[in-house]
Order: C-alpha cells, then structure tokens, then sequence
C-alpha cells in the first residue's frame, strides 16, 4: 500500500489540500496499488522543513510528530511504500517510517518527487 505523508490538520485546512496525497493519488492509480490516508497522522504541528537548513534541526523538529490513527489499519509484516513530493535530509521519512515499522510494518520504502 502506498501513505502519503500527512500534513498536519490545521495546514491542510489553510492549504485546502496534501499536495504528496494528490501526486500519490497518481502514482497509486498508476501502480495499481491502494493507497491509504485513514493510517498515518501527523499529531504535531511543525515548522516546515523547508524553512530549516540544518540537518539536527530539521531531525528534532520530526521527532513524535507521526502517529498511526488506529494500530489496526496496519497489518502486521506489511509492505509500505512512504511518499512524499520532496526529500532533502530524509528526518520526515525516517520519522514516519519509524512510525509504521513500530506499528508492526515488515518493510517501508520511501519515495519521493524531487530532491
């Protein structure tokens, strides 16, 4: 299955949409895979890595900032893919990542747009 990373709720409603949920929508369609968005959430608002140049920052700025919204919705030694439009240092990635395999994920595989 492929999770979008999530925004957070309060970003989402400024913004009016996830941009990598609508890429992933494509990318899901395209590779005949589901695509999830009911797992993963994003419980902490954060500055937007974009913003931060330095790699400790920008890892301290994603620590528990992803939970999953119900353990059941990940099955045990499932195969994630994890996508995002862009990865600079991967903290967002590893973040989330993190999330999933403690939820009981077999592998996550993180893709992205850009870099």
């Amino acid at each position: 299955m492929l999770i979008p990373i999530p925004l957070h709720p309060s970003r989402y409603r400024d913004r009016g949409f996830n941009q990598a949920e609508v890429l992933g929508r494509i990318l899901a369609d395209r590779l005949h895979i589901p695509i999830r968005t009911d797992i993963l959430k994003r419980v902490i608002k954060t500055t937007p890595q974009v913003e931060m140049k330095d790699r400790k920052e920008r890892l301290k700025n994603m620590k528990n900032v992803f939970s999953i919204h119900n353990s059941k919705f990940v099955i045990p030694n499932s195969t994630i893919i994890l996508f995002d439009d862009v990865f600079t240092t991967g903290a967002t990635m590893r973040a989330a990542g993190e999330t999933l395999k403690r939820a009981g994920a077999k592998s996550v595989w993180a893709v992205t747009m850009a870099r």
